[in-house]
């Protein structure tokens, strides 16, 4: 489903600019089949809390790669 889902969004959104907000358990198979997106694309949350955490995280590693981007 989330293989469908990025190719669905690459239509819009190049898969350089395409990234992914996971937990550690998931970060392996992720990669492995998301193949071409950047391994910095894939955020991974330090600790499983389901928070605003890990989005404000997302957003500060956005932010960081893509200067001045407004992040939605």
């Amino acid at each position: 489903m989330l293989q469908e889902t990025v190719e669905r969004i690459n239509e819009l959104v190049p898969l350089e600019q395409v990234f992914i907000a996971t937990n550690e358990a998931y970060q392996k198979a992720i990669k492995k089949q998301l193949d071409g997106i950047p391994e910095e694309n894939i955020i991974v949350e330090p600790m499983k809390r389901n928070t605003a955490a890990c989005i404000g995280l997302s957003s500060v590693v956005i932010e960081d790669k893509y200067p001045g981007v407004n992040v939605k």
